[in-house]
C-alpha cells in the first residue's frame, strides 16, 4: 500500500493541468498475505503548508515506476498497450484525500 502526499496551494492557473505540486509517494509498506481487518499507523509531520494524503493499492501483479518516474511513483501502474489492459486482471485502489490544514498556511 502507498501513502501519497501532495500540497494543497489554492486554484491552479491552468485548470486542465493533471498533476498536483510536489505530489509523490511518500511510503510504501508491504501488506501481502493479510487477511481480515488490520490496522496501518503511519506517522505524518505537518510542516509549513497544507497537503493532503491518500491511499493506494493494487493486487501487485504490475510492478515497476509509475508515469512520472521512479523518484515520484516508484512503484506505480504501469500502463498496458493501448487494447490490451484486464481492469479485473489489475485491480487497484485510491482512496477519497484527506486534507490536512495548517494553520497559518
Amino acid at each position: 500500500m502507498d501513502v501519497i502526499r501532495g500540497a494543497v496551494r489554492g486554484p491552479v492557473a491552468d485548470r486542465d493541468t493533471w498533476r498536483a505540486p510536489d505530489t509523490k509517494v511518500v511510503r510504501t509498506k508491504d501488506v501481502s498475505g493479510r487477511q481480515g481487518t488490520h490496522t496501518l499507523r503511519i506517522p505524518l509531520t505537518a510542516g509549513d503548508e497544507s497537503f493532503y494524503v491518500r491511499l493506494r493499492g493494487s493486487d501487485g501483479n504490475r510492478h515497476g515506476a509509475g508515469y512520472l518516474g521512479a523518484s515520484v511513483d516508484p512503484h506505480g501502474p504501469i500502463p498496458h498497450e493501448p487494447g490490451n489492459g484486464d481492469p479485473w486482471a489489475d485491480t487497484w485502489f485510491y482512496s477519497n484525500p484527506i486534507l490536512v490544514d495548517v494553520a497559518g498556511a
